[in-house]
């Protein structure tokens, strides 16, 4: 199913905009990378998309679909071919190996 954004916004309750006016069209089995800095907003619209995260402004339309308000179990029905992928960084993994081996 296609996937559109239109016109997203995700406010925290203490004001902060994480995600500021998004706008994107996915086609049927297009595949597509998110890519930016950090604290740009990726992982939050990513969220959104997945039902994680609530949608503060804006629809976001799987197939004919509108779910903006629908429960993240049901949205998963609509996007279970797709696959949302958080990167690690070396950092992290670093990190993961310190702890690991510390405990």
């Amino acid at each position: 199913a296609s996937l559109s954004l239109k016109n997203i916004c995700k406010t925290y309750p203490n004001g902060f905009q994480a995600v500021k006016n998004f706008n994107l069209e996915i086609a049927d089995k297009e595949f597509i990378i998110f890519v930016g800095p950090s604290g740009c907003g990726k992982s939050t619209t990513l969220r959104m998309v997945a039902g994680l995260e609530e949608i503060s402004e804006g629809e976001l339309w799987i197939g004919n679909n509108l779910v903006n308000d629908v429960e993240p179990y049901y949205v998963s029905s609509y996007i279970q071919n797709v696959i949302l992928i958080f990167c690690v960084t070396a950092a992290t993994l670093n990190l993961l190996d310190i702890i690991h081996y510390t405990s």
